[in-house]
């Protein structure tokens, strides 16, 4: 039952995305805007690529999802061009904007009980389990003040860490896989380099040779990038620091309802837009 729930309010909001796409197109599509692209964005792009997908495995599985996975390539294209930057606002509507807040609030109890859950079986219920819990979810709450823009951290460990898990070690397992032979696989030895280079198809070993240059220059780059910008960037006082200060601070934070175009001052529906 839970299952057949969770499908039917997905289908329901991909289509409540695609009517918004369909109302907000005539008038959102002209004003598409595409932000200017310099050799340090592309590079620190790929950490955040990488990071909002959180590995390799969600492409296969997005793909294989679709009733023409060859066409993948083609939808990813499309909905870029038919949105671009301003997507968020603009074709999102309200009322699942406010829904992926509640998400995120459950996302992190079942983050916490994923890291809590390690401890569980030694400790048993009772005080134990309770105060671990408790232990790791201030944990995650104190590094989500402490960090108010986590911009700067997401391109260090995008770039840094998840290129090894979802590039780097996934094209080195299936060389080494596939050039394994049986007999090779029941006595656990492990091919040399050299034979997996010669027993390899050399369209297939190009292909990853390929990806492991880019995964691992990329990653190198974009971590250089990435403490580049943490280094300059300007982080604010969380608020459990504030309290203590005499600063004035003040918020700029406004929701734009069914606003699009290059300045968010494009709707549909005649409203007031701003930013």
């Amino acid at each position: 039952g839970v299952v057949v729930l969770a499908m039917m309010t997905t289908v329901i909001a991909v289509v409540s995305i695609l009517i918004g796409i369909g109302i907000d197109a005539p008038a959102c599509f002209p004003e598409v805007a595409y932000p200017t692209q310099t050799s340090g964005t592309i590079i620190l792009s790929l950490g955040i690529f990488l990071f909002a997908f959180s590995g390799h495995y969600v492409f296969p599985t997005i793909q294989h999802d679709m009733r023409n996975p060859h066409e993948f390539t083609k939808s990813v294209a499309v909905g870029f061009f038919r949105s671009g930057r301003p997507s968020l606002y603009a074709v999102v509507c309200v009322w699942i904007r406010r829904v992926w807040f509640l998400v995120g609030k459950f996302c992190d109890l079942l983050h916490s009980n994923r890291l809590a859950s390690s401890k569980n079986e030694a400790l048993g219920f009772g005080t134990g389990r309770v105060a671990t819990r408790t232990t790791v979810l201030l944990l995650v709450l104190f590094v989500g003040l402490s960090v108010p823009d986590f911009s700067p951290v997401m391109n260090l460990v995008g770039a840094s860490t998840i290129p090894i898990g979802c590039c780097v070690l996934p094209s080195l397992f299936y060389l080494w896989s596939e050039a394994a032979t049986e007999d090779e696989w029941r006595k656990g030895h492990i091919p040399s380099l050299m034979n997996v280079i010669r027993r390899t198809d050399k369209t297939k070993l190009i292909i990853n040779v390929f990806m492991l240059f880019v995964a691992v220059v990329g990653g190198v780059l974009g971590t250089m990038q990435g403490l580049d910008k943490i280094a300059k960037a300007e982080f604010s006082a969380p608020c459990y620091v504030r309290a203590f200060r005499a600063d004035n601070y003040t918020t700029s934070f406004k929701i734009i309802q069914h606003c699009c175009g290059r300045f968010m001052n494009v709707s549909t529906y005649n409203e007031v837009c701003g930013v």
